[in-house]
């Protein structure tokens, strides 16, 4: 991997932090324009400094097990899974609940089961059903030492070296992936999992009511979501672009999405337990993910099964 692939990230994640930290209709941080000023309100603490681009290539030199990711794709599409990961960070701090923790942005050390086999599984159908390859980057780590869907500084515990190293070389990855695509013609998939128990067989679409997609006034806003629907797996919302309070898009697709700089269509793909706690359904939440990547792809065949 070249350093030049991972150049981005040292800059473009602290421009992003701590602006629009969490969800986009709950966090209270609105008038936190940047990490300094928020640093002199005592509303974060300092973070660990930024590790440098050869500290990144070194480190996943050296811990190759610790994400699944392709950055030579050969379509624009993204699958990302951040909290699906089950095994221990090595020499890593777990994640407390610290007083300072804004409100509004959620503190969470449960992992989102199966999320991972579910991304895999959709890389494998689209390479055996279309021929294609899309970009990933899937963590093996818990969340309960990183969370890679927030904002740096609330990602890992404070002074975590190896928490630290962890959260950029997993976001040097997805830029890598943007960079190489083209952040105009790419679009990212975050998958992730709700423990909702009222709704265990609903997928929540999350955009920021819009913000980070390009949403129209059609049946579900979407091609991804239209062919999701077409193998059977139930989006929500079915109309209109307000999206479910708490599952409206997090850090990964405020991040990385239109309204930002990088200006990249980011869906937040927000899985039930009943496409996670079984084969079936992880093989049918993969099943929809390649049809909605299919069809907003326009490959022939988009609503075929696996």
């Amino acid at each position: 991997m070249e350093s030049k692939d991972l150049s981005s990230v040292r800059t473009s994640l602290l421009l992003r932090d701590p602006a629009h930290v969490g969800e986009v209709e709950e966090t209270k941080l609105r008038n936190v324009s940047n990490t300094e000023e928020a640093r002199k309100k005592d509303v974060f603490p300092e973070m660990s400094a930024v590790p440098t681009v050869s500290e990144v290539r070194q480190y996943l030199k050296d811990n190759p097990g610790l994400f699944e990711f392709c950055t030579e794709g050969n379509v624009p599409v993204i699958l990302t899974a951040p909290h699906g990961g089950r095994t221990a960070l090595p020499h890593g701090e777990i994640r407390t609940f610290p007083s300072w923790y804004p409100a509004g942005v959620k503190f969470s050390k449960t992992g989102d089961i199966s999320t991972d086999k579910v991304a895999l599984s959709a890389v494998e159908l689209l390479h055996r059903n279309y021929g294609i390859k899309p970009f990933y980057v899937v963590a093996k780590c818990h969340r309960r030492y990183v969370d890679l869907n927030r904002a740096p500084s609330l990602a890992y515990a404070q002074g975590s070296r190896q928490g630290n190293l962890y959260y950029y070389s997993y976001h040097s990855l997805v830029e890598t992936c943007i960079k190489k695509i083209g952040s105009k013609s790419a679009l990212l998939l975050d998958i992730h999992g709700h423990g909702d128990s009222r709704s265990p067989n609903i997928t929540y679409r999350g955009t920021g009511h819009g913000r980070t997609c390009t949403l129209v006034d059609t049946p579900y806003g979407h091609p991804v979501l239209a062919g999701m629907v077409s193998r059977a797996v139930d989006v929500h919302p079915k109309e209109g672009f307000s999206e479910k309070p708490g599952f409206s898009g997090g850090w990964t697709v405020q991040c990385y999405g239109l309204a930002s700089f990088q200006g990249v269509e980011c869906i937040q793909l927000e899985f039930g337990k009943d496409y996670r706690l079984s084969e079936d359904g992880i093989n049918k939440a993969a099943q929809g993910i390649a049809a909605g990547v299919a069809r907003h792809l326009n490959l022939q065949g988009g609503d075929a099964g696996g």
